[in-house]
């Protein structure tokens, strides 16, 4: 029995089987034609001949050509991600940070995902080449990045990156009352955490450095030299009277000193000609620290400053204007006085770390390193010995 072929025949012997079903389809239709013409017998059933020929069966081809659908495009390849992740811990934060994905001919840059590493969890998506997640302090994470393309086309991701926040300083019950504090932070810049002084200047040639640390920190060095008013830093409020102390305060910092001056060495306060309120350190006299009031003062000839040793020291005013000074948590000294620390220059409320005293030849500017300089108005934090800081100062209240 004839049977028109199949199209995987037809394939197999011609190249083109598209044209080749339509030659033979058109060529059985005729013969279909021919048939019903001259083989029908009673008009009820088709010609025996038409039946061998199975030209209606279900085995036949179709006399009609479908059109086969167009190929799809090739799919847009996207190469392996081109870029570096890198990040870093600052304070209490993330930083992430990566190269420019490159190699996107066939389509057009969407931007980047970053994802948690150990749970594939999204977390951002950005179109910048940078990105920081606030994490908190003792805080440990895993991240990678991909490129996406506009078409939805992700790549593979790219290389992890785990970091670690730094321990958390805590909270400072007496945050409201601080009014300076000064820190070098984890990315080595100094910074002003209160935001209370309009500006805050290094004068003359100090910069942050890790030739001395600090709590793992880098810290400020300042190259002092006999010459007062030369290196220091300069926190400045203009107008008004943040730095003006007519009752309670506390002043405190870290010191590192390098080599001693002639004869006076300032530390913290308002070297302000006739007006000096705060602390230095003599090296005549029988050495020590003194705090200098603009009518009084008392000296600490228990403690002088030695080279090559941190040591914190802090200035405390009560309500009953008892000044204490504490040396490592140590009280050195102690006296009483109601004057008011801090009269203003031309206006300004000034506060000074490092600088020399008096404007005269007997005074110099520390040679040395500092950090966590912390000035608080209305509160005498200490009036008994106390357990020096482990760590940096707390940045944030109740």
């Amino acid at each position: 029995m004839l049977k028109r072929p199949s199209l995987p025949h037809v394939a197999n012997i011609m190249g083109n089987p598209r044209a080749a079903a339509k030659r033979l389809n058109d060529n059985f239709t005729i013969l279909a034609d021919a048939l019903e013409r001259c083989l029908w017998r009673d008009g009820t059933a088709p010609n025996e001949m038409a039946v061998d020929l199975d030209l209606n069966g279900n085995t036949m081809l179709n006399t009609v050509i479908e059109e086969l659908p167009e190929p799809p495009p090739p799919p847009v390849v996207v190469p392996p991600l081109a870029v570096t992740l890198s990040g870093e811990a600052v304070e209490n934060t993330h930083v992430l940070s990566w190269t420019a994905a490159t190699g996107y001919e066939n389509g057009i840059l969407g931007g980047y995902r970053i994802y948690n590493a150990l749970t594939d969890v999204l977390l951002a998506t950005t179109g910048a080449l940078e990105h920081t997640l606030t994490v908190g302090y003792e805080t440990s994470g895993s991240y990678y990045v991909v490129a996406f393309l506009v078409t939805g086309e992700v790549s593979p991701p790219s290389n992890t990156v785990m970091l670690e926040t730094g321990e958390n300083p805590g909270i400072d019950e007496f945050w409201a009352d601080t009014v300076l504090l000064l820190q070098v932070d984890a990315g080595g810049n100094l910074v002003e955490r209160t935001g209370v002084p309009d500006s805050v200047t290094v004068v003359g040639a100090g910069t942050v450095t890790s030739a001395q640390q600090l709590f793992g920190r880098n810290t400020f060095d300042n190259p002092g030299t006999d010459t007062q008013f030369t290196n220091y830093i300069r926190a400045r409020a203009n107008p008004g009277t943040p730095y003006q102390f007519a009752g309670p305060f506390t002043y405190e910092g870290w010191f590192y000193v390098d080599a001693l001056n002639t004869v006076y060495t300032g530390l913290l306060g308002h070297p302000q000609g006739a007006n000096n309120t705060g602390i230095f350190h003599q090296s005549s006299n029988g050495g020590g620290l003194v705090v200098t009031v603009d009518v009084g003062g008392f000296n600490s000839d228990t403690f002088d400053m030695t080279t090559g040793e941190w040591h914190h020291v802090a200035l405390t005013r009560d309500g009953a204007s008892v000044l204490r000074l504490f040396v490592d948590g140590v009280q050195v000294g102690t006296g009483s006085n109601s004057a008011t620390f801090g009269n203003p220059i031309g206006g300004n409320s000034d506060f000074i770390v490092g600088a020399g005293w008096e404007l005269n030849d007997d005074n110099a500017d520390i040679n040395g390193h500092f950090s966590e300089i912390r000035v608080t108005k209305g509160v005498a934090r200490y009036t008994a010995n106390f357990t020096p800081p482990t760590t940096f100062f707390p940045m944030a209240g109740p």
